[in-house]
C-alpha cells in the first residue's frame, strides 16, 4: 500500500468520526490527497451560506476559527483544526455586511476532542476499532454533550 493510499485510509477514518459529530451535517466533504504530497492529506467541509452552523462546528472541534474577505461581497468563515493528525477546513461563505471587523479569530479546544485524542491514544487507529469500542467511545461523547461539555473552551 503506497504512502498515497495509507493517507486516504486514514483520512476517510478520520471522516467517518468526525461526519457525526458535525451538526447540522455539511453540504459537501472533500478529501485531498494529491500523489505528489500525500503527506499534506486534508478534509475540507463546506456548508452552505450558515455561520451559525461553522461556529457551532468549531465548538466541536477547536482550532482557529477566522472570518476573512472572499472577493468584494462575500466573507469565508474558516475553521482550521486537526482530528487524529488529519488537518480539517470547515467553512461557509455569507454575504458581506457592510460593518464587521475582519477577521474574527478564536482558538480553543473542548471535551470532545480531548477525549477523542485520549481514545486514539488507549485504541489506535479508529478504523481498526471494534464494534465495541465503537460504540463505548460513541456513548462517551453522547454523554459530554448531554453535560453540555461539547460546547465552548475546555
Amino acid at each position: 500500500m503506497t504512502t498515497q493510499h495509507q493517507k486516504y485510509r486514514a483520512a476517510l477514518n478520520v471522516a467517518e468520526i468526525l461526519l457525526p459529530m458535525l451538526n447540522p451535517a455539511p453540504n459537501q466533504i472533500t478529501i485531498t490527497c494529491r500523489p505528489q504530497t500525500p503527506e499534506k492529506v486534508k478534509i475540507e467541509a463546506f456548508v452552505l451560506r450558515d455561520v451559525e452552523a461553522v461556529t457551532r462546528w468549531h465548538a466541536v472541534v477547536g482550532g482557529e476559527l477566522t472570518s476573512e474577505p472572499h472577493g468584494e461581497q462575500s466573507v469565508r468563515w474558516l475553521v482550521r483544526a486537526e482530528l487524529a493528525g488529519i488537518p480539517l477546513e470547515l467553512w461557509t461563505l455569507v454575504d458581506a455586511p457592510t460593518a464587521v471587523p475582519l477577521p474574527v479569530r478564536e482558538r480553543h479546544t473542548n471535551a470532545a476532542q480531548a477525549a477523542l485524542g485520549e481514545w486514539i491514544d488507549a485504541h489506535g487507529d479508529p478504523g481498526d476499532w471494534s464494534e465495541d469500542v465503537r460504540l463505548a467511545y460513541a456513548a462517551q461523547i453522547a454523554e459530554l454533550r448531554a453535560d453540555g461539555r461539547t460546547e465552548g473552551a475546555q
